[in-house]
């Protein structure tokens, strides 16, 4: 069986430990979208849309560091979803997505991420195997990509304060 490693290098995606703090302007913090939303509503901004702990979890970590975050969507209209933008309720599975939909999905998120001179995607799941979907989908925008297991920062700068004895 392959590493999980192995195969986010096959994707030319960079695993690690924790979002960067600060987060600079071209950087853009994301998670993958989820079947688990709510029924009740038609259309909303992720945060009112989506029900699934791990993007609440992610969206709560976000909005607590004050980090600017999206999701990636497997619906080719979004491909990605900023926090403040209004979506419509969509059941689109990854797996009904063929090669050449990843593809089209890649374009969209580089177009989209362009707009906003975004050139550096941090990628949040916490299953790197259920990821993969998500994985060809950033390989395909062509934009730098992080892949992060764990919803930890460690800031840039330490505080010299921390040294102060």
């Amino acid at each position: 069986m392959q590493d999980w490693h192995d195969i986010i290098k096959q994707y030319n995606i960079t695993y690690i430990d924790n979002f960067p703090c600060p987060q600079l302007p071209n950087q853009l913090f994301i998670t993958r979208c989820s079947s688990s939303k709510d029924k009740d509503i038609n259309a909303g901004t992720p945060k009112q849309l989506y029900t699934s702990n791990i993007i609440h979890n992610f969206i709560s970590f976000c909005e607590k560091h004050g980090f600017e975050y999206a999701i990636l969507s497997d619906y080719e209209k979004y491909g990605v979803m900023f926090s403040n933008e209004m979506i419509e309720n969509y059941d689109i599975h990854p797996s009904s997505v063929s090669d050449i939909g990843f593809r089209r999905l890649g374009e969209v998120v580089k177009k989209r991420c362009k707009e906003k001179s975004i050139n550096e995607l941090y990628f949040y799941n916490t299953s790197p195997l259920m990821s993969r979907p998500y994985f060809k989908m950033l390989y395909y925008s062509g934009i730098k990509a992080f892949y992060l297991t764990q919803l930890r920062v460690i800031p840039k700068e330490i505080p010299e304060s921390l040294f102060d004895f």
